[in-house]
């Protein structure tokens, strides 16, 4: 186990587009926008890559989507602001990947965000095989 490990979250791999919002008000500008791709996902962030170019510790609105299966609420949209804690000029030309830390995020809204991690988490280790249902683990108990 590494100690150094700062995350307090389980994070997995993802794709997912996403809006992003961000303030130049100290550079004399307005806010901005531009488009990014969540490369992963935790309760407690992101990992982002864009072709915008974003200062550290810049604060960020970001909006993106996740489907859950649930019939009354199949698709939930997600607006959370972050702060820019790393970031990484990428090889391919002008793109770039950010860490970004939610901030003022509400417990109910992270439990989502940890809800959607574990169902995808465990959707992709049963249609790797990884999982046999519960009816044959107990027949090969007996």
């Amino acid at each position: 186990m590494d100690f150094n490990e700062k995350r307090n979250f389980f994070r997995l791999p993802v794709e997912i587009s996403a809006r992003i919002r961000y303030d130049l008000s100290s550079q004399g500008q307005g806010p901005k926008f531009c488009r990014g791709v969540i490369r992963d996902l935790s309760g407690g962030g992101v990992k982002l890559d864009s072709t915008t170019k974003i200062s550290d510790k810049e604060n960020v609105n970001m909006r993106f989507s996740l489907p859950f299966n649930e019939p009354d609420r199949p698709v939930q949209d997600f607006y959370l602001q972050g702060e820019v804690i790393r970031s990484k000029k990428l090889k391919k030309k002008d793109h770039y990947e950010y860490g970004v830390k939610f901030v003022n995020i509400l417990s109910g809204t992270e439990d989502r965000i940890v809800k959607y991690l574990f169902n995808l988490q465990i959707s992709s280790r049963y249609h790797a095989g990884d999982s046999t249902k519960v009816s044959d683990k107990q027949e090969s108990l007996s």
